[in-house]
């Protein structure tokens, strides 16, 4: 068991990465890690913040970093288009490695991750926080042991308005393609990954994501983008439904609606009543906790995998499963945009939302909410993505 702490060096340091790297702090001052340096090649607002109050002067170039610094742990909050590159050169020097997600812009750039984490002996965690809170691991264990009985539905609603500004702010926002490489940036790969991506972990085996038999989508775009901001996705993993539904272009921002049917009884999630709660046909409420209660478990847990070997729970094989359905549903046959239905025009209108103004459908919040709760089609305007096989 170590006993010293963890050397952790960082990569990309602005937007979310200074949420990561505040957390890497707090964990620092419980003398669990040693953040060794930051690399960003020009760390602005937030992410110059938090490397002035750590006393690190931010560093360009990874390798020489890498070099330098020789740190255990390298967490990657880089752009997506650069995961595989950062996390590869990261694990060739030594380091074990935790990617924010999704784990890659495409499935080849993923599998060449899991290649070098064979190749060098180390491992590459994916940042899927939810499949590190000790909620999910518990209810997890818990579906696959019988104790929810069998498995029969599980579905999300993810509806989070999102301003003009949410697509400028860097140069892949809502891209397809991105130096002649697919990217697929979406609310399905990106800002709701989660949500399908744990419905994925609740199904799969200790350490695994239950790959789709089959799956379908109908899929909206409304801002100027080359992907979608609006989805339906249905996936059947065995018996078991998954359907996710998700947009940008409405006029709220509603914490996720999630719910599950068992064959014993419900699972819903509850963040003002405790998080994910049990409800068997007779008997008590079982409640497991909201993951969202500790948002930087993911950072604590892989510390203490290099301290304690403590199992990863999501590495980029788990992970690769759900970026290998959204490519599949998404990716065109050339390079252009993704399918995806425009629409009418006489439905959309431009909103106040956090961030500045945005563009939202009417009544699109209201019709999603059908499509969770009582099984709707989606709305007329989505495109249909037919009936595939997962192919990852």
């Amino acid at each position: 068991m170590q006993t010293t702490a963890v050397r952790v060096l960082q990569v990309g340091c602005g937007g979310y990465g200074a949420f990561i790297l505040r957390g890497l702090l707090d964990l620092q001052a419980e003398g669990l890690v040693q953040v060794v340096a930051g690399v960003d090649p020009a760390p602005r607002g937030a992410g110059a913040e938090v490397l002035a109050e750590a006393g690190l002067k931010a560093e360009a170039d990874l390798d020489q970093a890498l070099a330098r610094h020789r740190p255990e742990l390298v967490v990657i909050a880089s752009p997506i288009h650069l995961h595989a590159t950062h996390a590869i050169s990261a694990m060739a020097q030594g380091a074990h490695v935790l990617c924010e997600k999704p784990a890659a812009g495409n499935l080849e750039d993923a599998q060449a991750m899991a290649a070098a984490a064979r190749q060098y002996d180390r491992w590459c965690a994916i940042g899927f926080q939810w499949s590190y809170s000790p909620a999910v691991l518990q209810l997890k264990a818990d579906i696959a042991a019988g104790r929810l009985g069998r498995p029969e539905e599980l579905a999300s609603c993810v509806l989070w308005a999102r301003a003009h500004s949410y697509y400028q702010r860097n140069q892949w926002a809502g891209r397809a393609w991105l130096d002649g490489r697919w990217l697929g940036d979406s609310i399905l790969s990106n800002a709701t990954a989660h949500h399908l991506h744990h419905h994925l972990f609740l199904l799969g085996a200790d350490g695994a994501a239950a790959a789709p038999d089959r799956m379908q989508a109908a899929l909206g775009r409304v801002n100027a983008i080359d992907t979608c901001d609006s989805a339906v996705v249905d996936v059947m993993v065995g018996d078991t439904h998954i359907r996710h539904c998700a947009s940008h272009a409405v006029a709220v921002e509603w914490a996720p609606l999630m719910r599950g049917r068992f064959s014993e009884g419900l699972l819903d999630y509850r963040p003002e009543a405790g998080g994910f709660i049990f409800q068997p046909r007779q008997g008590s409420a079982r409640v497991y906790g909201d993951p969202e209660a500790h948002p930087h478990h993911k950072l604590r847990h892989c510390v203490l995998a290099l301290r304690e070997g403590t199992p990863i729970p999501c590495d980029v094989n788990c992970a690769s499963v759900h970026l290998g359905l959204v490519e599949a549903l998404q990716r065109p046959h050339d390079q252009g945009p993704s399918p995806a239905g425009e629409a009418p025009a006489e439905l959309v209108g431009e909103v106040p939302m956090r961030g500045g103004s945005g563009l939202a459908v009417k009544g699109l919040e209201h019709g999603l909410l059908r499509c969770w709760a009582n099984g709707a089609e989606a709305p007329a305007w989505f495109q249909k993505i037919g009936q595939s096989h997962y192919q990852g």
